[in-house]
């Protein structure tokens, strides 16, 4: 556990990293080309995530630079790939739909103006939304996991959709192809440790994008500050993430043992933002359920708590 984040690999299908040295194994490049920039961007200082690539970035072989750029460029054409057929899907235009409604509440309730948004990247209309944030976590690898392909897919679907053109996406698992691929989606990479407290801005609706994470990680999205400080930021905050009414269902049937995962914390936060928690309930995704399945839109806008299995207006 590093700062509420589980690096064990802790979703379904999720591989662990090739151990004979091909592109999922170690691999180097230099800084003496365009690509090289690249991967620069791609990598922060002070980075102690475990990745593939030596840290020496002067002692590799231009072979090994070519397949770093050409892995780089697979994994992208990867998410653009399952980005178009989301697109087009019941999925995408109901999780749209609810997160447009989640981000006017917040909206509404700081009294920021939306703005209108032109033609998005992916040739679609992104309507009248958009002042807000978009925080991705626990994503994962989009290198080895077609889960975390499909789950930046549907994020940056999300952003252009949305006109959130302010977005971030943070994971231990992540590589320097990851770092590379989401740049050239419009995400910066932040360090974990640090990710919540760089990202959130109280005053700027944020959608926070968390399928799948650890309960530890959403505690820790929630807690912090004073209790009026907390309420600002969670009017401010709108999660796409795991369902906070079936942890609450959970913890009163007693299922996990305390200490475990998916177990509340010290302090259960879920269970203490609930009276002000809005949720509505997202479908599954046929071609692909297991990185989507039990997702929750939840929202802090208004009091009481109600769950919704339609679209959100």
């Amino acid at each position: 556990m590093v700062d509420g984040w589980q690096v064990a690999t802790k979703r379904r299908g999720r591989r662990a990293p090739a151990k004979d040295g091909g592109l999922h194994g170690a691999i180097g490049f230099r800084t003496s080309s365009c690509q090289a920039a690249k991967l620069k961007a791609a990598r922060f200082e002070g980075d102690d995530c475990c990745h593939p690539f030596s840290d020496d970035v002067d002692a590799a072989t231009e072979e090994e630079q070519k397949m770093f750029v050409m892995m780089t460029e697979r994994v992208e054409a990867r998410v653009r790939e399952q980005a178009s057929r989301l697109r087009d899907s019941d999925f995408f235009r109901q999780v749209r739909d609810s997160a447009a409604g989640a981000l006017e509440r917040a909206r509404e309730s700081l009294l920021v103006p939306a703005v209108a948004a032109g033609e998005d990247e992916c040739g679609g209309s992104s309507g009248s939304t958009s002042t807000g944030r978009l925080l991705c976590l626990g994503v994962g690898s989009t290198q080895v996991s077609q889960s975390s392909v499909l789950q930046l897919a549907l994020a940056w679907l999300l952003a252009e959709s949305l006109g959130l053109r302010a977005r971030a996406w943070s994971d231990p698992q992540m590589r320097p192809a990851d770092r590379s691929v989401g740049l050239a989606l419009g995400f910066k990479a932040l360090p974990p440790a640090t990710a919540l407290k760089e990202y959130f801005d109280e005053a700027t609706p944020t959608l926070l994008f968390m399928p799948h994470c650890d309960r530890a990680l959403y505690e820790g999205a929630l807690a912090g500050g004073s209790d009026s400080d907390r309420h600002r930021r969670l009017a401010a905050t709108v999660i796409l993430g795991n369902s906070f009414r079936l942890y609450v269902e959970r913890d009163e049937l007693r299922v996990l043992p305390s200490g475990s995962p998916g177990a509340p914390g010290e302090r259960n936060w879920i269970r203490e933002v609930e009276p002000m928690a809005s949720e509505w309930a997202l479908p599954s995704y046929a071609p692909c359920e297991e990185a989507f399945n039990d997702l929750s839109l939840v929202g802090f806008v208004t009091a009481g708590r109600h769950v919704e299995t339609q679209p959100a207006h």
